[in-house]
């Protein structure tokens, strides 16, 4: 399987995290044309999810790969809004002493 990344204006998105997962899992990288390679998948259905900071997370849940097919892979992603970013932790501060004004800035 290999493939490709760009944005909505075209250009390249490099460092994205490509995994596809589904009897066995597989992973990559976009190299700096925003392209990868990934070798020896098995025949099957799989999941493909695209990741990168600053961009909407890409997803194909139903990718069927075919023996003795090459398989040619194009996402487009398309930039983070506010609404898509997800809290993944929240910071509880329980502490004791006094607040010292002289320590903000």
């Amino acid at each position: 399987m290999s493939g490709s990344l760009h944005d909505v204006s075209g250009a390249p998105v490099a460092g994205a995290t490509i995994a596809v997962r589904g009897p066995k899992s597989y992973y990559a990288l976009s190299d700096a044309k925003g392209n990868f390679t990934l070798s020896g998948i098995a025949p099957g259905v799989y999941e493909i999810i695209v990741t990168k900071p600053g961009y909407q997370t890409a997803t194909d849940t139903d990718y069927t790969v075919v023996a003795g097919q090459s398989q040619n892979v194009v996402v487009t992603m398309h930039a983070a809004t506010f609404s898509s970013l997800r809290t993944i932790a929240t910071v509880r501060a329980v502490g004791r002493g006094t607040f010292n004004p002289a320590f903000t800035r």
